[in-house]
């Protein structure tokens, strides 16, 4: 899943029509409720909440939505389970491996469930953010904000450089599979070698040549951008009710 694709579901996707700053608030509510509820049943309650929003709402094909969560759930989970392994004090199982004693705790258990689902109730409220709301919007929300420029701008340009990272990367990897430069491991790691040592370099010269082309269009340190207008915010009640009911629940199963 390429990461300038997300950027193009957020675009097409109809819930551009709510208002950004109901979606801001909304996937950073449902991401304070994961943080800090305290039972695996609230964070449940928040994954599938939106889940439902991200596949129902914002019209995400199921197949991209398992795709971005396989990524992290491949650590996600692995580190959930050695919780199991090493806290707790009363051992649900036992085995005697010669060198060392296994042993699974049920607080660890408890813990390592509680941790699982917490993640993947921040990790779907984050993409929900990330799936609706485009960069534009995200940056003219901190201006509003009274963010500090500087801090909007270094993020503006980190986004940038991170696509022309991506595609000075995807040249170089296609130019070396074209020469044969992965037809065994001997020649992968000799290229891999050479295509982190030059993908650094070519970043750098890309950098300065975006700097030059900034500042013969009179960059005085300050990124103009244009102020966007969004919808009017009437559906805040509807999202202050969204909020305390997810807020209630995660206190019930508390």
């Amino acid at each position: 899943m390429e990461l300038m694709n997300l950027e193009a579901y957020a675009i097409k996707s109809p819930a551009r029509k709510l208002n950004p700053y109901i979606r801001v608030f909304l996937s950073v509510g449902a991401l304070f409720i994961a943080v800090v509820a305290n039972s695996p049943a609230s964070s449940i309650y928040v994954f599938l909440f939106m889940l439902i929003l991200i596949l129902f709402f914002a019209r995400i094909p199921s197949g991209v939505v398992f795709k971005l969560l396989v990524l992290p759930m491949s650590f996600v989970i692995p580190a959930s389970l050695v919780i199991a392994f090493l806290q707790g004090e009363h051992a649900i199982f036992s085995l005697n491996a010669g060198f060392a004693t296994i042993r699974i705790y049920r607080e660890g258990v408890m813990t390592s469930v509680e941790t699982l689902f917490r993640s993947l109730a921040g990790i779907s409220s984050l993409y929900f953010l990330i799936l609706t709301t485009t960069m534009s919007e995200l940056f003219s929300i901190l201006k509003s904000m009274r963010f500090p420029d500087f801090f909007i701008e270094i993020s503006m340009m980190v986004y940038r450089f991170i696509f022309i990272f991506l595609e000075e990367m995807e040249i170089m990897v296609t130019a070396t599979a074209s020469r044969l430069g992965f037809s065994n491991f001997r020649s992968h790691l000799r290229s891999f070698g050479m295509l982190g040592s030059m993908l650094f370099i070519k970043t750098l010269e890309k950098g300065e040549k975006i700097q030059i082309a900034m500042e013969s269009r009179c960059y005085d340190g300050k990124i103009p951008y244009l102020k966007l207008q969004f919808p009017p915010a009437g559906q805040i009640i509807l999202l202050i009710l969204i909020l305390l009911s997810m807020t209630m629940v995660s206190m019930l199963y508390r």
